[in-house]
């Protein structure tokens, strides 16, 4: 990019941060479950991108980003920190064809699936993605390209011995608006503005 020229649009999304500690648990269970996989074709994610995220905004228009950061800031404003805590394995969209491998999030007060539907609608007119219509809190271990079946049963048989595991708990004291950008080594998150609870 040519200096003190800026892009048209920026590729964003908005997240909530998963601490250090977690990370290195579900980096531990990435290192097992690689064993499975023989010569499957599978994306594992960094350590530095594992989030959990609550909007994929796609491509906005670089002079909406001072308002869409307001918007995401105002319905923060009326939500208390998130008590939240990684648990398990599962698949989307199922086990018997799995495409993304994740670890499961949840809160102890039932907040975030109203966060998650509030933080929609504040920002459904700066983006053209679709809704999620149906929000399953979730950090990604890893998307899975191409796998043979002895492979996929394999992997099944590894996420179960997973499925009571616990990776920690931690209080979420803010939303991540950041910027994806894309590159042959992959996506680069960065951080461009925070949003704190009340």
């Amino acid at each position: 990019m040519v200096e003190g020229v800026l892009p048209e649009h920026v590729r964003l999304f908005i997240a909530i941060a998963v601490p250090e500690e977690i990370k290195v648990q579900v980096t531990n269970a990435q290192d097992e479950l690689r064993q499975n996989l023989g010569r499957a074709v599978v994306k594992w994610t960094r350590p530095e991108q594992f989030h959990l995220t609550l909007r994929f905004l796609g491509n906005i228009d670089a002079q909406a980003v001072e308002q869409l950061i307001s918007a995401v800031r105002l319905v923060c404003r009326s939500v208390r920190p998130l008590q939240l805590s990684a648990n398990g394995l599962g698949f989307f969209p199922n086990p018997r064809s799995p495409r993304v491998l994740w670890v499961g999030v949840q809160d102890e007060n039932e907040q975030l699936q109203s966060l998650q539907e509030t933080m929609q609608q504040a920002t459904h007119s700066f983006t053209d993605e679709k809704a999620e219509e149906r929000f399953s809190g979730h950090i990604t271990l890893a998307r899975i390209k191409q796998i043979r079946r002895h492979e996929i049963a394999a992997l099944t048989r590894a996420a179960e011995r997973h499925s009571g595991r616990a990776f920690g708990e931690w209080t979420a004291h803010e939303v991540l608006i950041l910027r994806s950008d894309l590159s042959s080594q992959g996506a680069e998150h960065i951080v461009l503005a925070n949003a704190a609870f009340s």
